[in-house]
């Protein structure tokens, strides 16, 4: 019995250590030169504002998302650390051009 407390307490303060001091996860670089504005979030949580919209740098387990607004247009990108922890991302305002996106999303499960 007093094994199995010592290993359930081991257990648990390495589930808490881990889970404070963002032991898993990696840092994601996002350069967007000319970027007015920028946001990101990590794992679906709160969008949060980069102070510099240019250049910034965030920590995330896996899945996360970055918004830039370049000029009058936003772009977002939904990412993983599996596509890229190092993101160049320049807004070409003077070069943008406009584009429309259309789709059928009735095959797909629970989409609205």
């Amino acid at each position: 019995m007093r094994n199995q407390l010592k290993i359930a307490l081991a257990l648990l303060i390495t589930l808490t250590l881990a889970a404070c001091s963002g032991l898993s996860g990696k840092n994601v670089t996002v350069s967007a030169t000319g970027a007015g504005a920028a946001a990101f979030r990590v794992e679906g949580g709160d969008w949060q504002t980069a102070d510099d919209p240019e250049s910034f740098t965030f920590r995330t387990p896996g899945a996360y998302e970055v918004a830039l607004r370049c000029g009058d247009a936003v772009e977002v990108y939904a990412l993983t650390t599996g596509d890229g922890d190092e993101l160049n991302l320049p807004c070409d305002v003077q070069g943008s051009t406009g584009f429309s996106v259309s789709y059928d999303a009735s095959a797909v499960a629970g989409a609205h």
